[in-house]
């Protein structure tokens, strides 16, 4: 039973610190893959292709950065990026610790500006 409530504290700890943000950012790139996931708790994951590198097959370096987007307005514009392939811009927030039944990754973009 000890067992049992030390590892029913850990758990509620991990869950209760979600959601802090540790740090503030912005990327930018083409938007290379993006799904919505979940069956209780929508997110969209995503995977992001800096600018820098892109086109750049030939050397075999890959630089891309993972992303969750949890806010539907942004979901819908990464999505239609993603289609165009325009670059994008995104804010995002660095997370503490993440809810793993709510996205995949600490990185949670906010904001998204499309260039056309």
């Amino acid at each position: 039973m000890k067992h049992y409530v030390i590892a029913l504290a850990a758990v509620a700890s991990m869950l209760g610190g979600c959601g802090i943000q540790y740090s503030t950012g912005a990327r930018s790139g083409v938007v290379y893959k993006f799904s919505e996931k979940g069956r209780w708790t929508n997110s969209g994951e995503g995977t992001l292709t800096t600018a820098a590198l892109r086109g750049n097959a030939q050397s075999g370096i890959s630089n891309t950065w993972n992303f969750s987007a949890t806010d539907p307005q942004v979901t819908a514009k990464l999505v239609a990026a993603q289609e165009a392939q325009h670059p994008v811009s995104v804010k995002y927030s660095h997370l503490f610790l993440r809810n793993p039944f709510k996205t995949d990754t600490a990185y949670i973009v906010t904001d998204v500006v499309v260039a056309k």
